[in-house]
């Protein structure tokens, strides 16, 4: 686990990076952002749902998983930050590519199992943006998996990936740790990960 301290110093110092990200372009003031980051990263971490969930699409608007693992929530305000969360599944209210590596740092700090879902054939397609040369949002929930330590284990059900952390893995310390090490994922860890 993080202090909240140095949760946003890591935030405040990678500012300027974290603001030219793709997938940050709607992020308002370090202050805002910082509180939003914490309270996600908390609520996913004190969730009472064992798992996170990711998956490729638009798994927020599937009636079943909502049913199934419900939504995690940013909760503003101390008082309402307070209370349990029970969502498995990262809303998209406020998401940005900060929110989902906090969400992610929260599920591997609290050793939640990890389910993918909504699986088909193109997974891989959905995991590596060819035309960039990189990961795509699924893509990077799946490399801070490799990089925490996670492996993937059986699972009986269709359409579903579910992988836990091993008991020794060197995890990750920080929202720092993980923007250094995700860069340096390739398609082929990708592949390692998903295919055993």
């Amino acid at each position: 686990m993080i202090t909240q301290a140095l949760f946003q110093q890591d935030i405040t110092s990678n500012w300027a990076q974290l603001h030219q990200h793709p997938g940050n372009k709607g992020l308002k003031t370090p202050k805002d952002e910082k509180a939003r980051a914490w309270d996600i990263y908390q609520n996913t971490l004190n969730s009472l749902k064992d798992c996170i969930v990711i998956g490729p699409g638009r798994i927020r608007q599937d009636p079943e998983l909502l049913q199934e693992f419900g939504l995690l929530v940013h909760t503003p305000g101390k008082k309402k930050a307070k209370k349990l969360v029970q969502g498995a599944i990262l809303t998209d209210q406020y998401w940005s590519q900060l929110m989902n590596d906090a969400f992610s740092l929260g599920g591997a700090h609290a050793k939640k199992r990890a389910v993918l879902v909504n699986i088909g054939s193109d997974l891989e397609e959905k995991i590596w943006d060819t035309a960039r040369d990189t990961l795509t949002s699924l893509g990077r929930e799946l490399a801070v998996l490799k990089i925490a330590g996670y492996k993937r284990v059986e699972c009986t059900e269709k359409k579903r990936m579910v992988f836990e952390i091993e008991e020794n893995a060197p995890g990750l310390a920080s929202l720092t740790s993980l923007w250094d090490k995700v860069k340096d994922v390739t398609l082929e860890d990708l592949r390692e990960l998903l295919f055993f």
